[in-house]
């Protein structure tokens, strides 16, 4: 599952979705990470959470993203370490290369269309998530 790319979400606002979107926030948490993508929980969707601030009392900034693409990258890259819940061992944190400014456009749980320019620590979480769906570790 983690090295194949995810199925599109389909099904919006189903009461069993809306608790996997619960589930993956909460396990996300629990491990004190800041995404968690459906194929890390064994899922072969293209689903991601997170939360760039890995604060569960900051709940407006918690984000559950269906089918994202990636439209647009920046030119301008910065190299930062980065871990992963997929492995807890540090064999799998070192320098990973990532654009600091993407534009990105994505379906809510709702299955509302949602467009937004991600600059920061927060355009390096969803390219990190972005990349497991695509199938990328």
């Amino acid at each position: 599952v983690l090295r194949r790319m995810g199925d599109d979400i389909l099904e919006f606002r189903t009461r069993e979705f809306r608790q996997l979107c619960k589930e993956m926030m909460t396990i996300m948490y629990q491990a004190s990470g800041v995404g968690l993508a459906a194929p890390q929980v064994g899922l072969s969707t293209r689903l991601f959470v997170y939360n760039h601030l890995g604060d569960p009392d900051s709940s407006n900034f918690e984000r559950i993203v269906c089918n994202p693409k990636i439209l647009e990258y920046s030119e301008e890259v910065d190299v930062e370490n980065e871990g992963c819940l997929s492995s807890r061992s540090g064999c799998c944190m070192g320098p990973v290369s990532r654009s600091v400014s993407i534009m990105v456009e994505y379906k809510t749980e709702e299955g509302s269309l949602v467009r937004r320019r991600l600059t920061g620590f927060e355009a390096r979480v969803f390219q990190h998530e972005y990349d497991h769906i695509e199938g990328i570790l």
